[in-house]
């Protein structure tokens, strides 16, 4: 039953976040709330190229730190559970779960969807840059 409850609703849950661009936004705001402050503790300004460069390691610290983060262990969680889940059911003699191929589908979706958020730090350290630097 929970192998029949779940598969949907991380069905969905992948949809959801690569359709609404969710982690791109999450991305985006994990940059938004860095500040000067942060970028200066980062190393004192040698020119606007290093800053650059300051700003680019500090959003993508900031980005694995915050809630893109964050939401990228909790949905690898959930698909590590429900492979653990699927393992239960070749251990017990039950065979292969049906609908695994949707649950890899889904998954695959969300790792494209993370890579390409992870793709637009250049730009979002490029905006902090531009902010701070």
């Amino acid at each position: 039953k929970a192998w029949d409850a779940a598969v949907p609703q991380l069905g969905l849950l992948a949809a959801q976040i690569a359709d609404g661009d969710v982690m791109g936004r999450l991305a985006a705001a994990d940059a938004a709330q860095l500040d000067a402050e942060a970028l200066a503790s980062q190393g004192s300004a040698n020119g606007s190229h290093s800053c650059r460069q300051r700003a680019e390691q500090l959003v993508s610290k900031a980005v694995q730190r915050g809630f893109w983060g964050q939401t990228r262990r909790q949905v690898r969680t959930a698909f590590v559970e429900m492979s653990m889940l699927s393992e239960r059911f070749a251990a017990g003699g039950l065979g292969r779960p049906e609908q695994v191929d949707v649950l890899e589908a889904a998954q695959q979706r969300l790792n494209a969807a993370m890579r390409s958020s992870l793709a637009t730090v250049p730009s979002l350290a490029e905006a902090v840059g531009a902010r701070f630097c």
